[in-house]
């Protein structure tokens, strides 16, 4: 008779899975930076002015034109839970903005596989 054995990582995932979905709603949005067409960083200052660059990587990525120009653009970062499963991510993020002009292209490097920027087109 053959036994079945585990590995514990597999064992793990089995139990407990890859994680929960949340939603978050993230304010104080300043810049937008498209590294990729999956990858973009926000500027995001809180209610003391300090700014933070925070990472989001998303399969879904969805640009609002709704935001009125006297009030600050926004975003939504909805987050399936799926992070490095073999089921790949179904991450949303949408970005409610004025106007495309408010989406600047960056840099990125891949080592070995090269460097360039990504200039976003109106």
């Amino acid at each position: 008779m053959k036994k079945l054995l585990f590995h514990p990582a597999l064992l793990a995932f089995l139990l407990f899975g890859c994680g929960d979905a949340s939603h978050e709603r993230i304010d104080g949005v300043q810049r937008v930076m498209m590294h990729d067409t999956w990858e973009y960083w926000l500027m995001v200052s809180d209610a003391q002015g300090v700014a933070v660059m925070r990472k989001f990587y998303a399969e879904t990525v969805t640009f609002v034109r709704d935001v009125p120009e006297d009030k600050p653009i926004w975003a939504e970062y909805y987050d399936d839970g799926h992070k490095g499963c073999s089921t790949g991510s179904g991450d949303i993020l949408t970005i409610h903005l004025h106007g495309a002009a408010e989406v600047e292209g960056a840099g990125w490097n891949r080592g070995k596989g090269g460097q360039g920027r990504v200039n976003v087109v109106e």
